[in-house]
């Protein structure tokens, strides 16, 4: 072995065997490493997703127990309207304050001249197309007066206690809840004589034409009854509040502002009521809004509709309503029963009739129209987004 060789051998027992020393050391210590990340990588990847499956249960706990609420919510609103509507124009009989049948018809009996009979006749179906109208229409408006105030409340005052279980968020005092609240009785108690008064105006200027030694037909007093309710229901009329011509300066024509204070009105309360009241005002004017209101009116008049089909079908005269199969059809047909015209002065009292049917103590009429209406799955996610502000489950933090 020559010098180079030995020299070659000596460096590599120098420095080669405490490098294959090492290697398995740095191996072990990579492994673990390795071992060590990847641990921790898959415990953050275990946090993560125990942390998202809680969440995601708290959504969902969160939605049930909003949905929860809600329908209880819904619910005890449905009853208070009823009560509300039951206690002024059944017990307090507030509207026959205002349009007095009996007191009309005794002074048609008590009539000394034909013009003077035909002037209190006249007077007569005015006045009971006008108490008709106030009823139906008083109906779905205090209901979703009531409902917008019950989910007001409801998203200042309870939802955050029902989301979080916490009550730091209630930004409205028990005071401040209880004035809001009273306003479902603001119409019958401050406004109910103009708001009659409006729809008598419009219900007068719409008959003087009717004749009520003439007759009509079914469809004609449909026909008839919607131009009348144009007059109200149209978008245009309706959702304008406020009226610069106006000597007030409100639209006087609106139903709306028959429900809750004026802007002039409302200073004398406080900020947070004003600010309420804002708030309804600016729902009033929502065209979503206009469409539940319209759908709730419907529902109203409806049972009107069906109620006076009944009155000219029980004066017509009694056919068979299905005709036999034959070849060439293969299949019963209803045939609509024709329909006599009915005089004036005989429908009016049937009308009256009606009327009196829903503001009968015994009556479940009134029930059942708030319980149609809130059964609308419109009128649900309408109200339902009120009362949560159209909030995002899924950005809720926990």
């Amino acid at each position: 072995m020559n010098e180079k060789t030995k020299e070659l051998k000596n460096k590599i027992i120098e420095y080669g065997l405490p490098l294959l020393t090492e290697i398995p050391r740095f191996l072990y210590n990579h492994k673990l490493g390795v071992f060590l990340v990847g641990f921790g990588s898959s415990v953050a990847v275990l946090y993560h997703k125990m942390r998202n499956s809680r969440k995601n249960q708290m959504i969902v706990v969160s939605k049930e127990k909003v949905a929860q609420f809600f329908e209880k919510s819904q619910q005890f609103s449905n009853n208070t309207v009823q009560f509300i509507i039951s206690n002024f124009l059944i017990q307090k009989k507030i509207l026959d304050e205002y349009i007095d049948i009996t007191s009309i018809s005794l002074k048609i009996r008590c009539a000394s001249t034909p013009e003077e009979k035909k002037m209190f006749t006249d007077e007569l179906g005015y006045s009971i197309i006008s108490r008709l109208y106030t009823t139906l229409y008083t109906i779905p408006l205090i209901l979703l007066l009531n409902r917008i105030q019950i989910n007001l409340i409801g998203k200042y005052c309870y939802l955050d206690y029902i989301i979080y279980q916490t009550e730091e968020n209630r930004l409205i005092n028990e005071k401040d809840e209880k004035t809001f609240i009273s306003f479902s009785n603001y119409l019958f108690d401050y406004k109910f004589r103009y708001f009659i008064e409006m729809i008598k105006s419009e219900v007068t200027d719409e008959l003087k034409n009717w004749k009520l030694d003439q007759q009509s037909t079914y469809e004609g007093i449909l026909m008839l009854l919607l131009r009348i309710r144009n007059r109200f229901e149209s978008k245009k009329i309706l959702l304008t509040l406020n009226d610069k011509k106006s000597e007030i300066g409100i639209n006087e024509k609106s139903m709306l502002n028959y429900l809750i204070p004026t802007e002039t009105d409302q200073v004398r309360y406080d900020e947070t009521i004003r600010h309420l009241l804002d708030e309804v005002r600016n729902i009033f004017e929502d065209d979503k809004f206009y469409r539940v209101l319209s759908d709730s009116i419907n529902t109203s008049f409806l049972w009107f509709t069906k109620s006076l089909r009944t009155v000219f079908e029980s004066s017509s005269p009694q056919i068979p309503e299905v005709i036999e199969s034959n070849p060439y059809v293969p299949f019963e047909i209803e045939i609509p029963k024709p329909l006599n015209m009915l005089h004036h002065l005989q429908l009016l009292p049937k009308i009256n009739k009606m009327v009196n049917e829903v503001l009968s103590p015994d009556s479940t009429i009134i029930q059942q129209i708030i319980q149609n209406s809130s059964d609308q799955p419109a009128f649900q996610e309408f109200n339902y987004k009120i009362l949560t502000n159209n909030i995002n489950f899924n950005q809720l933090k926990f």
